[in-house]
């Protein structure tokens, strides 16, 4: 087990079920072999092995403590909750560390199912780990394009999105809504260089035009010669668009206001749910107006959503649920139906199967699997809007299913499963 599962107490108990396994054993020491109809009821009775390589530590470290909340919450609703043992790894957001952890998970603690790390790099290396294992592997975030395309693998489910699914569909809107001349910014690494190469290209597919490109450093928070590069843009753009990490983000949208490119009424539209909940608070008034695409909000009133609010209200009181336990929540919930699907035992064959057929109505609304193993997921165009003395980003324009090409022409290139 690792430390940190050692250190922290599970929400979910075990102790019956460590009883009855203990007294089966004796039983068995007394009584010799079985028939095969009681060899299966102990097989549906045993332990639940979950790994979980995720980020405990680092700039995504909250997605990663988010997330796992979300997994013990599906389970604590199940029939398994007295039979899954959680393994806790922090993969580093290094794709070598990434590994390692996934090594030690299968072949030390035997986990019958991995979740796998945040990070696009990553999350690949873990994938080809995993189809080299043969081991079920569920991503929450993870979102390369490589793993829903020519990396594609049956051991692996894109359960949150890839950068593509979040991104690219909110164009046209963009188009359509607020203007077609439009400023590109992404910070400096692959995420944010191909989010602006995809929207590059469909904002001129779609009769705009791309009136300047700049990609700031990861990390960045002095954003004045960018800021100066959109004004000096002619003509001057309506929008300002693509992605801009975490923390950066926040001090770009302050900047924003600061050199009055609001008031000029220039909009900013951020990717992969840039201005959530916890962001918008951060941002303040300066945040007012501007929006984002992504799959999820705690403000959407389908009844599944406010259901899982209120379960995970009772769970972990002191949460401000966001996206990252919305997915962790699907990715439980997803491991949960497969061990249904194969008679209570973790038969990952079996699970993988089922899983790829899960048709649901889950917090972030209608969800399934593609072909190549990628989510269809809703997407939502969000605006930060200031309700009473709280700042929240309230979704303002469905955009429909999403899901993510595995074809020769997706962002990804051809899955072969």
């Amino acid at each position: 087990m690792s430390q940190r599962d050692q250190s922290r107490p599970s929400p979910v108990t075990r102790r019956a079920f460590l009883k009855a396994a203990s007294g089966a054993t004796a039983a068995a020491a007394l009584t010799g072999p079985f028939p095969a109809s009681v060899n299966v009821a102990r097989a549906q009775s045993r332990e639940i092995k979950i790994g979980i390589v995720s980020a405990y530590s680092g700039v995504f470290s909250v997605i990663g403590k988010r997330s796992e909340l979300g997994i013990r919450l599906a389970f604590e609703k199940s029939k398994y909750r007295d039979r899954v043992k959680f393994f806790i790894e922090d993969s580093q957001v290094k794709p070598d560390v990434a590994v390692q952890k996934a090594q030690r998970l299968v072949e030390r603690e035997g986990v019958d199912v991995l979740v796998g790390p945040v990070a696009g790099h990553e999350a690949l290396a873990v994938s080809e780990y995993s189809k080299s294992k043969k081991k079920l592997m569920l991503l929450v975030y993870g979102g390369n394009v490589k793993i829903a395309g020519d990396s594609c693998s049956r051991y692996t489910f894109m359960v949150g999105h890839t950068i593509w699914s979040v991104s690219v569909p909110v164009v046209p809107w963009i188009l359509e809504t607020l203007g077609k001349d439009v400023f590109l910014m992404g910070s400096d690494y692959i995420t944010g260089k191909d989010i602006v190469r995809w929207m590059d290209e469909g904002i001129k597919k779609g009769g705009g035009r791309v009136v300047g490109t700049a990609f700031p450093p990861l990390g960045n928070a002095e954003f004045a010669p960018y800021i100066a590069q959109i004004k000096n843009a002619s003509p001057r753009p309506k929008v300002v668009t693509g992605f801009i990490g975490g923390s950066d983000l926040v001090a770009l949208a302050k900047q924003f206001d600061e050199f009055g490119l609001k008031r000029e009424g220039i909009a900013m539209v951020q990717t992969i749910g840039g201005f959530s909940d916890v962001q918008a608070r951060a941002i303040g008034e300066a945040g007012v107006g501007h929006y984002d695409i992504i799959h999820y909000s705690r403000w959407l009133s389908h009844k599944e959503n406010q259901d899982f609010l209120a379960d995970f209200k009772k769970f972990a009181p002191d949460e401000l649920v966001d996206d990252a336990h919305a997915l962790g929540y699907d990715v439980g919930t997803s491991i949960v139906y497969g061990l249904d699907a194969a008679g209570g035992v973790p038969d990952n064959e079996k699970m993988i199967d089922a899983i790829v057929e899960r048709r649901w109505v889950g917090p972030r609304g209608e969800s399934s699997f593609g072909p190549n193993h990628a989510i269809r997921h809703p997407t939502y165009v969000r605006q930060i809007q200031k309700v009473g003395n709280e700042y929240r980003s309230i979704p303002i324009k469905p955009l429909g299913i999403t899901g993510t090409p595995g074809d020769a022409a997706g962002p990804g290139g051809l899955c072969k499963l």
